[in-house]
């Protein structure tokens, strides 16, 4: 964490009750309505991380696509290297370059997207793990009503 000499870290500044979430896609909705509630909570939020299958997949994806627009741009024919016959999608990515790149680069960026993200979050209290949809079929849902018991459980061990 970077500071300015002579001031502590921002960590050690703060005293209260940490909430961390770990990544969910309405996070800024589920920050707003706990601090609301809960103005001396500090609330954090990150990414949670895929698994490694799931990374290196999302990896070999990325440079996929890479070589795949390089190969476009630059009019190359990797099937002649490889002994094959060319196909006509490979014909039609030289006829319409821009297209095939963009195209290329959409589809890709889709499947990389489908394995690095996780959906998944959790949230924990002062590092003890209140909620977890890794764990969990339901989604935890703050403007439901029949939901709030689970922020009863989080805010149980903070007080109001």
């Amino acid at each position: 964490m970077d500071t300015e000499p002579g001031k502590p870290a921002k960590s050690t500044l703060y005293t209260g009750p940490v909430l961390k979430f770990q990544y969910c896609k309405v996070f800024q909705e589920y920050a707003r309505a706990i601090s609301q509630l809960y103005p001396d909570i500090r609330i954090e939020g990150e990414n949670y991380p895929p698994t490694a299958f799931n990374r290196c997949l999302g990896t070999l994806i990325s440079y996929l696509k890479l070589i795949s627009i390089l190969l476009i741009i630059s009019g190359h024919n990797p099937f002649i290297l490889l002994g094959l016959q060319t196909p006509r999608a490979w014909t039609w990515t030289q006829d319409n370059k821009i297209f095939s790149c963009l195209m290329a680069f959409f589809l890709y960026n889709m499947m990389e997207t489908h394995f690095l993200s996780t959906g998944a979050f959790e949230i924990t209290l002062n590092d003890i793990p209140v909620w977890s949809k890794l764990h969990c079929t339901a989604l935890l849902c703050l403007f439901d009503p029949s939901q709030w018991d689970v922020l009863s459980l989080v805010f149980m061990k903070v007080g109001p």
